[in-house]
């Protein structure tokens, strides 16, 4: 590795070579609090949390087909997409013959 003498400066301010200064490294947490502790200059981390998310392509996107119903009551395919039993009582589809005991 070949350093001309403006980057040899720059090391030598950001990581203190002059003061000869020890840290130990068995209590350090990581590189950026070891770096910090041995530097005149703040080293943080660039980017300490990630908060990811994933994109979907529509355009690329296939149909998708409603699975079975997973309800208490069963509905018709007839009554809609959603399949709410609000909809089926408008659609006139929904019967119902209460069993009292």
């Amino acid at each position: 590795i070949i350093l001309n003498k403006t980057t040899i400066e720059i090391f030598k301010t950001i990581f203190n070579l002059e003061d000869k200064k020890i840290v130990d490294i068995d209590k350090t947490d990581d590189v950026f609090f070891y770096f910090s502790k041995i530097s005149p200059i703040d080293i943080r981390n660039k980017a300490p949390f990630f908060m990811g998310t994933r994109m979907g392509r529509p355009e690329k996107s296939e149909r998708k087909s409603m699975k079975g119903v997973h309800t208490l009551f069963p509905l018709s395919d007839k009554v809609g997409n959603t399949r709410l039993v609000e909809k089926a009582i408008e659609f006139g589809k929904l019967l119902s013959s209460p069993l009292y005991l």
